[in-house]
């Protein structure tokens, strides 16, 4: 199937939605496919620019759209959820969403540590319980975990936090659309999510699994009346910060997890070893004083001074940007700017 046969076959389908059942406010906005070469928008095709990259949502022309690169495989009902997944990040930009998370903060800061996890996978056990077996008592003991997590780690909870409300949001709305288009599709979708936030692997990084966090525990807010504040306009906290600030902090015995501490040690010792093989083995080094301007916030990794990036990495030379399109490791300090950048 052609860009543009696939063009008209989502846009037929995207018009017939009911956004206002997706979320209170939310509308159709504009779309793009495109591919190496060309961009179908308004179903007119149009040379590919630099504008469209990945798949997000983008001003483009005065108005926010959302985009998406064209794979051939991808269903068709799948490719809607996620087309409306970008156009309710450009939903969230026209209201002002303010409750982005510090990527830069996060990626060296985030405590990846034993305890903090150990408790953050109970947490995602009761949440895959709850999805469809609500309980009070599970809510209310999910949300005492939260917060005596909070507590104790509060940059870890604040960033996971920032995403669940961000991302998860979208996902969850990916979640509803595939629900109006193919009940199949939504439970296999709602399924593969309980999986994966149950899969203790995936707590490295944690920003991917926070998208499904977000979505399920958003669910269970939302199909059982929980009372979460929906408006993102002027909306400085995130869902579960009223609701945990009205739940006692109970210090929870949790069984060890030997699996976990495995995972946790291997985490490190793989970043470690990633560092020296950079720094044995590189075929280029960039040597000066730059910017760090942006990295690969999906599978980045940070430990003592050295920052790992997959695929990308942009950074100010002189007040030019430079971007490097494979993965590279930069030696940085505490203010983010870069000394040294290792090429394999």
């Amino acid at each position: 199937m052609d860009l543009m046969e696939t063009y008209e076959i989502v846009y037929n389908r995207l018009i017939k939605l009911d956004f206002l059942k997706l979320w209170p406010g939310f509308h159709r906005f504009d779309f793009a496919l495109y591919d190496d070469e060309k961009v179908i928008l308004n179903g007119i095709e149009i040379t590919k620019t630099d504008d469209f990259i990945a798949n997000t949502a983008i001003m483009y022309q005065g108005r926010y759209i959302a985009i998406w690169k064209h794979q051939d495989d991808i269903d068709i009902d799948i490719l809607i959820s996620k087309i409306v997944h970008e156009m309710f990040h450009a939903f969230q930009y026209e209201c002002n969403e303010s409750r982005y998370a510090d990527e830069f903060n996060a990626v060296i800061n985030y405590q990846y540590d034993y305890e903090n996890l150990l408790i953050k996978y109970e947490e995602n056990k009761i949440i895959s319980q709850m999805v469809f077996n609500f309980d009070i008592d599970l809510f209310n003991k999910f949300l005492s975990l939260r917060r005596y997590r909070k507590k104790k780690y509060p940059l870890a909870v604040n960033y996971e936090s920032s995403i669940e409300v961000v991302e998860g949001t979208a996902q969850y709305i990916e979640l509803l659309t595939l629900n109006q288009l193919d009940l199949c599709k939504y439970n296999e979708r709602l399924n593969q999510s309980v999986k994966n936030i149950l899969d203790k692997k995936k707590l490295f990084p944690i920003r991917i699994i926070s998208y499904d966090i977000g979505a399920l525990t958003l669910k269970i807010c939302i199909d059982n009346r929980i009372n979460i504040d929906q408006a993102i306009k002027k909306n400085t906290k995130t869902y579960l910060e009223r609701l945990i600030a009205e739940t006692p902090i109970i210090n929870h015995q949790l069984l060890g997890d030997k699996e976990l501490k495995q995972l946790v040690g291997e985490n490190k010792t793989n970043i470690k070893s990633i560092i020296r093989d950079y720094l044995n083995n590189h075929k280029e080094i960039i040597k000066g004083n730059f910017e760090l301007l942006a990295f690969n916030v999906y599978s980045a990794q940070y430990y003592e001074g050295y920052l790992y990036s997959k695929h990308f990495l942009m950074y100010n030379d002189g007040g030019e940007k430079q971007v490097i399109n494979h993965s590279c490791l930069a030696k940085i300090d505490n203010t983010f700017s870069i000394t040294a950048i290792y090429i394999q």
